[in-house]
């Protein structure tokens, strides 16, 4: 598999995937997110903003739009309740792992050609 068909493949992983995410801004804070959901710790929007994934205001349109379409929960901190607390819905981390598991498949694939 050449470079180009390589990363075509890759670009339809991700319109698979992430359907409801508009940016690229918008998967890496699905991504972000699902990091600190799988290690068992919390994350903010402040949090987000600080690993300067884009700018604030871009940050703040993807979080409403992700939250709209239900990718992302907001929960109210059990030790703080003026604090929100960033969830992955359920589905949202099952596309994740599925993509995880096409870009392994498909990097495979690149290799062994």
């Amino acid at each position: 598999m050449k470079v180009f068909e390589y990363l075509s493949k890759v670009r339809e992983i991700e319109r698979f995937c992430f359907p409801n995410t508009q940016s690229l801004a918008e998967r890496d804070i699905c991504l972000a997110i699902g990091l600190y959901n799988e290690r068992g710790a919390s994350i903010t929007l402040k949090d987000l903003k600080s690993f300067e994934i884009a700018s604030h205001a871009t940050i703040e349109r993807a979080m409403a739009r992700l939250i709209a379409d239900g990718a992302v929960r907001q929960i109210v901190s059990r030790h703080d309740g003026r604090r929100r607390e960033l969830k992955l819905d359920a589905a949202a981390a099952r596309r994740l792992g599925r993509y995880h598991s096409a870009l392994q498949r498909s990097f495979l694939e690149y290799e062994s050609e």
